[in-house]
């Protein structure tokens, strides 16, 4: 028998007590502006399956008990747990390179989320221990990789557990949308329309999948979404999160026969404010131009539509303007010209969209009887505006990965993690 302060336990987290869990992370993460729904959305929207380790502590204070009896510590632990640190590992695919056949395959990985501990702990491994049984954990279960993003000040120390930094560049361009009278016989009549993504028909979320897992198929590190659940919760609520708007385009087919249209979705686009601030610049004219900044969440396009990639998300980015982001672009009808825009997105995406400056038209339109072309000019592309290094991998010791680096599977040229699945 023995008395003692305090003891501390490792564990899965029990289903039970999963509501004192997102209070422990609420309070944690409050001071970052963090809210508990957050933690809560990121749990329930998520179909696959995940495992959430924590360290609590038994207050013994005032009781003894038997330190040597696990079942006098369960007793006592079951009444209240008191979390005072937890990592979570997020079950996913992703695609990565084969190297031995040169192409791309998809992989297991650990997801590393909610690394947290309480503030008063702070220093005393309890992090790094289950940070360890984390990584016991995946090798148990045959994962090939792990993964998480971590802010430079943690840097070194997920680097001495054994992550590695994978860089994921990013690019940016300019964008400005002009608009020119037409005569009615100049008009180009599009076969495509504009459509909100479906989440709840079965079958259009199909489409989505099928255009997903195909064009990311040349990516590595990108989420491998097989779960239509994981679409139908996960993928519909980040769509919106960030003050991002979402559009589809869809090619209208005709049966003349049959008197039939079908459409086929050719590309969405999901994109939003950037955080970084709007400026305003003097342009060459001695007319002072607004920039507002914008940021890539997620772009896809059919596969056989790659060669009109730009040009499609040029069409969908003026239309989120138009008719989404008006509570944003509160000109841009009236100073349509005085309205530039620079677009962040990843380097990869930057690479098979083909951006280069010059002019492109967009598609003309009829807007309050009047005929208009749409334009728009494409300046200041930045191939690798800026990189971001907290992305870390971890190579999951397995029989048949000796002598294998990390860098083998996940190329930083195709390194692309959409915002959309950010755990």
């Amino acid at each position: 028998m023995e008395q003692q302060e305090h003891l501390v336990k490792e564990e899965i987290l029990p289903s039970a007590k999963l509501s004192e869990w997102f209070d422990f992370l609420f309070e944690v993460f409050k001071e970052k502006g963090t809210s508990k729904q957050y933690f809560i959305n990121h749990h329930e929207n998520d179909p696959n399956l995940n495992s959430i380790f924590i360290s609590s502590i038994i207050n013994t204070t005032n009781t003894i008990i038997d330190t040597n009896n696990d079942d006098e510590i369960d007793n006592q632990h079951n009444s209240k747990i008191n979390i005072i640190g937890t990592v979570k590992v997020f079950h996913r695919n992703i695609f990565v390179n084969n190297k031995e056949k040169n192409t791309i395959t998809i992989v297991t990985c650990g997801g590393i989320g909610e690394v947290s501990t309480k503030k008063e702990f702070r220093g005393k491994g309890i992090a790094s221990n289950l940070l360890k049984k984390s990584i016991q954990y995946m090798k148990e279960n045959n994962f090939k990789l792990s993964a998480l993003h971590a802010s430079k000040l943690y840097s070194n120390f997920y680097s001495n557990l054994g992550w590695k930094t994978i860089l994921a560049y990013h690019s940016c361009f300019t964008l400005q949308f002009l608009k020119n009278n037409l005569e009615n016989n100049n008009l180009i009549q599009l076969k495509e329309n504009f459509k909100d993504l479906d989440f709840e028909n079965e079958n259009k979320i199909k489409e989505m999948m099928d255009l997903y897992d195909l064009f990311c198929k040349q990516f590595n590190g990108t989420i491998a979404r097989d779960n239509i659940n994981y679409w139908r919760k996960w993928i519909k609520l980040e769509f919106t999160t960030h003050d991002c708007q979402s559009i589809g385009l869809y090619e209208i087919l005709e049966n003349n026969k049959q008197q039939e249209k079908k459409e086929n979705l050719i590309c969405y686009l999901v994109i939003g404010p950037n955080n970084s601030n709007n400026t305003i610049i003097e342009n060459e004219n001695n007319e002072f131009c607004k920039i507002k900044n914008f940021k890539v969440k997620e772009f896809i396009v059919k596969m056989e539509r790659i060669d009109d990639a730009f040009d499609l998300f040029c069409k969908c980015f003026y239309y989120l303007l138009r008719y989404k982001f008006n509570n944003l672009i509160t000109t841009i009808d009236n100073n349509f010209e005085n309205l530039k825009f620079n677009i962040s997105l990843p380097y990869p995406l930057f690479k098979v969209m083909d951006i280069k400056e010059g002019i492109i038209n967009c598609y003309t339109e009829n807007d309050n009887n009047q005929s208009n072309k749409v334009q728009c000019i494409v300046s200041d592309i930045k191939e690798k505006d800026n990189v971001d290094e907290g992305w870390m991998y971890q190579l999951i010791e397995t029989n048949d990965t000796n002598n294998i680096d990390c860098k083998d599977f996940i190329s930083e040229e195709k390194h692309v993690i959409w915002r959309t699945d950010h755990y």
